[in-house]
């Protein structure tokens, strides 16, 4: 096997042309269940160096073994309660050297126990790529016939980012140069094939957003913000938002993080390193309540409502014979917002635990 050829590394003829994977994915079902057949998003490769690609299976527990070529379909066998892995697939170049690896992360249920199962994927980086979004309208995809309902509002003044579909990275943010929030709302039970009192009821939900490419360009302005809404509710500040603000810390090298609930934001509830990418989760109880995890990097964390680190972010009123769940009548949203800063939205993953 040859070496490790970096993204955008040099070779003994000069620069090469960047190769890089897809977005992480992964897949939970129960105690059971049928992994579903795996097709691998297509790496970004503008310079046609990708010779071959090769499969490989690493369990952590149990022997599920995976085969197909290419970038799929890859499909499963032998797998077994309680079995859990990662597919991994490597981009190679004719001379056999390694350029980018994408990951699979599989897991079945072990019997008669609840787990975190899957319900959808939302791979932003699969989008079709479209001109920067304007008011309301909707996002499609690459791979599949999926529509999401998208609005993109502002707050304030000047010039405003503008948030624009591109496929390969996702939803991207230019930097503004006003002073307000701009603001991208995605109607997400668009693509949740049951979402119901009952279903919210049923299970514990979490919706995980994942977002890459944060940068904060002006010391003790730039700002970040990620809302869990109901369906009804465009804006990051009203409605039944609860969520999380990021806020430089004016130091170069650091992040305040504060609370949002409707139009509220708390005071400091930490400083931490900036996060280049991160991942923001929402857990929802009873399609009521709703509890918060922020963490570095883009691999999906396991939800842990009441958990350390785990913020409550808040909830509804709820009446005598209430049968209407909040962020279950009129639909589910997730909003991002920044304010002179860019970001890029990779990757929504919608679970439920039962």
């Amino acid at each position: 096997m040859g070496s490790l050829d970096t993204i955008g590394g040099t070779a003994s003829g000069g620069t090469v042309s960047p190769v890089s994977a897809p977005s992480p994915t992964s897949e939970a079902v129960s105690s059971g269940a049928s992994f579903s057949a795996k097709t691998f998003g297509a790496f970004t490769d503008s310079g046609g160096r990708i010779s071959s690609y090769v499969a490989t299976t690493t369990n952590a527990s149990g022997s599920t073994s995976w085969g197909g070529s290419g970038l799929g379909a890859y499909t499963a066998s032998g797998a077994a309660d309680g079995d859990a892995g990662t597919l991994s697939l490597t981009a190679r170049d004719s001379g056999g050297n390694d350029l980018a690896t994408a990951t699979h992360t599989f897991e079945r249920a072990a019997t008669g126990s609840a787990s975190w199962q899957m319900v959808k994927d939302i791979d932003l980086t699969d989008v079709t790529t479209a001109a920067a979004i304007s008011g309301s309208g909707s996002i499609a995809f690459e791979s599949n016939s999926d529509t999401i309902t998208v609005n993109r509002t502002t707050s304030g003044s000047g010039t405003m980012a503008s948030m624009t579909p591109t496929n390969g990275q996702g939803i991207v943010y230019s930097q503004q140069s006003g002073n307000g929030t701009g603001s991208l709302s995605l109607l997400i039970s668009d693509v949740m094939a049951t979402w119901t009192r009952e279903e919210a009821s049923k299970y514990i939900y979490a919706v995980q957003l994942v977002i890459t490419g944060i940068t904060y360009p002006v010391a003790n302005t730039s700002i970040f913000q990620y809302i869990l809404n109901r369906g009804s509710t465009t804006v990051f500040n009203s409605g039944n938002a609860k969520g999380f603000r990021f806020i430089d810390n004016n130091d170069g090298s650091n992040e305040n993080l504060k609370l949002r609930a409707n139009g509220s934001t708390t005071a400091s509830v930490g400083v931490q390193t900036i996060r280049t990418s991160k991942v923001i989760t929402w857990i929802i109880l009873g399609g009521e309540l709703v509890h918060g995890q922020q963490d570095s990097g883009t691999s999906l964390p396991t939800p842990a409502p009441g958990a350390s680190g785990t913020f409550t972010l808040g909830s509804s009123s709820v009446g005598s014979d209430d049968t209407t769940p909040v962020y279950v009548s009129n639909g589910l949203r997730v909003t991002a917002g920044c304010t002179n800063a860019t970001q890029t939205l990779a990757r929504i993953a919608i679970r439920k635990f039962g």
